[in-house]
Formats: structure tokens, C-alpha cells, sequence
């Protein structure tokens, strides 16, 4: 999707330093690493809304689902396109650092 971590790239877009780091999130294997400890799903909804600025078109979350991989929490995200609910989009997020904590 980007040549440049999506770090690289929502800094130079968007002028902001997210703590997040990893991959572009499009499988579970290369996933958003969310470095925050807490407030990872306002990040995870503030990530796909850059997403979609980038590509120009408007989207939903469909759904949300927890997957536990080896020792990592994953949040797996499905979006669909509003005018196009076939077109849909799976991005992952490895919420590790954030999961269970409530502070």
C-alpha cells in the first residue's frame, strides 16, 4: 500500500506523531504495532480515518473481532465501503501493550 511505514506517512500527510509502529496492517502478519498503553480504539479509529482520507473514499466498521496469536492480542477490523458494501477492507492492529489495561 505505501512505500514508507504508515508511521512515515501520518506524519508527513497529516502532521502527527502516532504511537504506532509494525506494518501497514493488512494482514495478521505484518499488523499496526499500537505502542500506547491506554486509548488503543480511539487510536485504531483515528488510524482508519487517515486510511481513508488517503484513499479517498468513505467507509464503516462493519465489525471487530479479538484474535489471540502465539502472545499477542490482535484487533481485526473489517471496513466496507458506504456506497459499496461488497468492497470491504480487513486491517489488523496488534493491541498488546494496551490490552486489559484500564488507566
Amino acid at each position: 500500500m505505501f512505500s514508507s511505514s504508515l508511521k512515515e506517512v501520518f506524519q508527513k500527510v497529516f502532521h502527527v506523531d502516532l504511537p504506532i509502529s509494525g506494518g501497514n496492517g493488512q494482514s495478521i502478519d505484518d499488523p499496526i504495532v499500537i505502542e500506547a498503553e491506554k486509548d488503543c480504539v480511539a487510536l485504531e479509529n483515528q488510524i482508519i480515518g487517515f486510511i481513508q482520507q488517503l484513499g479517498g473514499k468513505t467507509w464503516k466498521i462493519e465489525k471487530q473481532e479479538l484474535i489471540s496469536k502465539e502472545d499477542c492480542r490482535i484487533d481485526k477490523i473489517s471496513i466496507v465501503l458506504v456506497d459499496d458494501p461488497e468492497n470491504y477492507h480487513n486491517y489488523y492492529f496488534d493491541i498488546t501493550k494496551s490490552f486489559g489495561r484500564f488507566d
